[in-house]
């Protein structure tokens, strides 16, 4: 009589029907109706689709034998032969006619009475045969044992009859992978009896707890085992699979034995067992070992395809290797998964990157872009990474290309916001090898996306793309900047034209910086007026422009401005064409503006007669300072870093700033906090240059250094002592180190800027020059960066490794743990 699986054989169950949880919830539901189902209907199930729908029928559960019968019918299933079986205590089967009495399924074994974990048994009924009377009874009474105490029984009369190692190492899948524990004890004690070493049995004990700790410390010394020793192993691990146990530590004791187990006659089974339960584990190495010894491993794999989109996904990951024969139907049901609209399958970058590893005949682009705008369904965006990828190793033909451009185009259109996200990270349409006319046609709907998205991450990388495709965006910019209604999208195309023209020739460059003055003239929108004349000042002071007109031009455009003008000024003042007299003009006009004295009134308070609400109103002035701070400071960097700045108005900008930097700093006067860390930025950049003027860079340094508690000023100051290493900059490098390990030590910095401040050290470390007590303030700094070395960035940790050389012995091995 045939068998159904039963609830304590769900590993097996849940390895015949993949990845269908849906299905394997409906096997669950008649099983608590007690109607099974044998095993080999349920591996008939990839092919006959027809028999699902039979399982996952509402009446089935409660169907008797006409029932049964009217539901083969209405579910199409006549063909497939199957019945329904009543058994014992209630039970009833489904199962094909042929299993009834099935002389070549019974065996020498009665299988209605076999122990649940039978898969895999075909060594154990190669030896049967051939077995001595002694032996063969325990072993068929082992096999046909129901209860627990009857197994426990047969393995203890099996232990005293002495098997051979290869007898036990065939029975081990199944007794050790018993819901029993008596069994699985009796089963540990047969391996001893057997002459299993201790190292083999610490490892079988550590696999029946799932001690993974144990089991990666024991598959270290497996090296050098005997070959029926390792037996031992492998039907160990084979019983931990059937046990539904996979974990990383046992696919790494897998890795570790990969060539014993290429050729061992479980390995089919195990690969059943540990693929369809893998999810989020790496099988890379184990399978690629694999396949480096047993070209029979692609079979196996093969074998798992058409179980579920999730393992059809693994396995073509598995499967992708260079010169395969078979590399064009595995490529094409991967594209398939890959664009699927539905939640598998999950891990579709491994997919992606498996697909590449196949493109050996560059047809892989093509595949995709034959889908067209049904691309736009994947619930995944990884399909966009794949092409970006393809596009930068030469993989995608112009034709695929325009037809790729198409699919952004309707993208940009349809509101398909991750995929168009994921587009424009992925900087896809600059890296299309489409023709120039079919790019130029993209640069207006991608300009409008900017109307679309508010954050200004987006709004970047829509500008970002458009510069990336090059000269051929630059008639379209121009268009939209002079037809375009939209701001936003006129402002886009001011930036991206500044760019765009820097690598240009000079009468091109000239050109564009006249037309922009020109556009500045005839615009009445000040803050647009203000964009377009700072980017053509901008291109002005480009090297190859000669022509100074130019740029005088745009300053006397800009006049009258007010704040509009800063950026402008910022421009000229560093540029090489500016007068002597018209540059300190520019810088008196922008230090006016930082140091100005802001008016100390009170808000004015209005109250809401109807909802006594109060709002409190600020001065006018107020605000319009706080936006012009950062603009100003831009400039004044700007015109810091030029080679054009005569030395005495670079002491008269550094002079002020620092004056202004002690009383904002102090609080005599009260800016923003984010201007004043701008503040400090300028000045620590100003002071961080080569040719920056040694006693500037001091002036800046003790400016800055009462405030290195403060964690932004403090990288400032390193990057300004790592810059220059004269004695009197030491000096201060030492007081700095000093003040900022105190303020560490007394806990004034938050949790989350342990990251930050772990930087910092590293940083400090690093200053060549400490003067008297050098040794002593690095140690105490390698001490320091010690307690918070679990929060240092990787690049911090790497910078480190590379300067290591340069440190004290002592210093080097306190920081050994680098």
């Amino acid at each position: 009589m045939p068998a159904g699986l039963r609830a304590s054989e769900a590993p097996l169950i849940q390895s015949l029907i993949g990845s269908d949880q849906r299905l394997l919830m409906r096997l669950g539901a008649l099983l608590h109706a007690k109607l099974a189902v044998t095993r080999a209907v349920l591996e008939e199930l990839p092919r006959a689709p027809e028999l699902r729908k039979l399982l996952m029928d509402a009446t089935l559960k409660d169907a008797d034998g006409d029932g049964f019968a009217t539901i083969v019918i209405n579910r199409g299933c006549t063909d497939l032969d199957l019945c329904l079986l009543d058994q014992d205590e209630d039970w009833r089967v489904i199962a094909f006619t042929d299993e009834v009495d099935n002389p070549l399924m019974a065996g020498e074994v009665d299988a209605d009475n076999a122990a649940p974990a039978l898969a895999g048994m075909a060594g154990v009924a190669e030896l049967l045969p051939s077995l001595e009377p002694k032996m063969r009874g325990p072993v068929e009474g082992l096999l046909a044992a129901q209860a627990d105490e009857q197994r426990a029984a047969a393995l203890e009369q099996l232990r005293y009859a002495a098997p051979s190692m290869r007898l036990v190492s065939e029975l081990m899948p199944m007794v050790l992978a018993d819901g029993a524990d008596l069994v699985r004890e009796r089963a540990i004690a047969l391996v001893v009896a057997a002459g299993a070493r201790p190292l083999v049995v610490d490892l079988i004990r550590a696999l029946q707890k799932d001690d993974e700790v144990a089991i990666a410390r024991l598959a270290d010394n497996l090296q050098g085992l005997p070959d029926e020793q390792m037996d031992l192993v492998v039907a160990a691990i084979l019983a931990a699979l059937g046990r539904g146990k996979v974990s990383p530590a046992l696919i790494q004791l897998c890795t570790t034995i990969a060539v014993h187990l290429s050729h061992h006659r479980g390995l089919s089974r195990l690969l059943e067992l540990l693929v369809p339960h893998s999810r989020n584990l790496s099988l890379m190495p184990l399978v690629r070992q694999l396949q480096a010894n047993n070209p029979a491993t692609n079979s196996i794999l093969e074998s798992l395809l058409g179980q579920g989109d999730d393992l059809d996904a693994r396995v073509i990951v598995l499967l992708a290797q260079p010169g395969r024969a078979d590399e064009d139907r595995l490529s094409e049901r991967g594209v398939e998964l890959l664009l699927s609209p539905h939640e598998e399958p999950s891990d579709r970058m491994a997919l992606g990157a498996a697909l590449k590893r196949l493109d050996h005949d560059k047809r892989l682009a093509a595949r995709i872009a034959q889908r067209g705008e049904a691309i736009l369904a994947a619930r995944e965006s990884t399909v966009y990474w794949l092409l970006a990828e393809l596009c930068r190793s030469d993989s995608v033909s112009p034709e695929d290309a325009e037809i790729l451009l198409d699919v952004i185009r309707a993208a940009a259109t349809r509101r398909a916001g991750p995929h168009l996200v994921a587009i424009l990270e992925q900087q896809l349409p600059a890296l299309l090898p489409a023709s120039g006319g079919a790019r130029a046609s993209l640069i207006e709907p991608l300009a409008e996306l900017t109307v679309r998205f508010r954050d200004q991450r987006s709004i970047e990388l829509i500008q970002e793309v458009i510069i990336g495709m090059g000269p051929n965006a630059i008639t379209s910019l121009w268009d939209l900047l002079a037809e375009h209604p939209n701001a936003k999208v006129r402002r886009l195309s001011v930036i991206a034209l500044g760019r765009l023209h820097g690598d240009r020739d000079q009468a091109t460059v000239s050109d564009a910086v006249s037309r922009l003055i020109k556009t500045a003239r005839s615009t009445s929108e000040r803050e647009e007026k203000g964009l377009i004349l700072a980017v053509a000042a901008e291109m002005a002071q480009n090297p190859v422009v000669t022509d100074g007109s130019l740029s005088n031009q745009v300053d006397e455009g800009a006049r009258g401005m007010g704040d509009q003008a800063l950026a402008v000024w910022g421009h000229v003042a560093a540029g090489p064409h500016v007068s002597p007299e018209r540059r300190s003009e520019i810088l008196e006009l922008l230090l006016v503006g930082i140091t100005a004295d802001l008016p100390d009134l009170p808000a004015e308070q209005m109250v809401d007669p109807n909802t006594q609400d109060t709002t409190y109103v600020l001065d006018e002035r107020l605000g319009s300072h706080t936006f012009s701070v950062p603009v100003m400071l831009t400039a004044l960097r700007r015109m810091g870093a030029s080679e054009h700045l005569p030395a005495p108005l670079l002491r008269r900008m550094v002079s002020e700033l620092c004056r202004q930097w002690k009383r904002v700093s102090s609080w005599e006067v009260i800016w923003g906090p984010g201007n004043v860390q701008d503040l400090g930025a300028t000045l620590g950049s100003l002071a961080q240059a080569k040719n920056f003027p040694s006693s500037l860079r001091l002036q800046v340094a003790e400016a800055l250094l009462p405030r290195v508690s403060q964690l932004a000023i403090a990288a400032n100051l390193a990057q300004v002592f790592l810059s220059e290493s004269g004695q009197s900059l030491a000096d201060l490098a030492a007081r700095s180190a000093r003040s900022l390990m105190q303020a560490a030590s007394r806990g004034e910095f938050a949790d989350d800027e342990r990251g930050d401040l772990a930087d910092v050290i590293v940083n400090f470390l690093l200053i060549p020059n400490y003067g008297e007590g050098a040794d002593a303030i690095t140690r105490r700094l390698a001490g320091l960066l010690g307690s918070y070395r679990s929060h240092i960035s990787l690049r911090s940790r790497e910078r480190l490794r590379a300067e290591m050389d340069r440190l004290d012995q002592e210093v080097v091995e306190r920081l050994s743990w680098v």
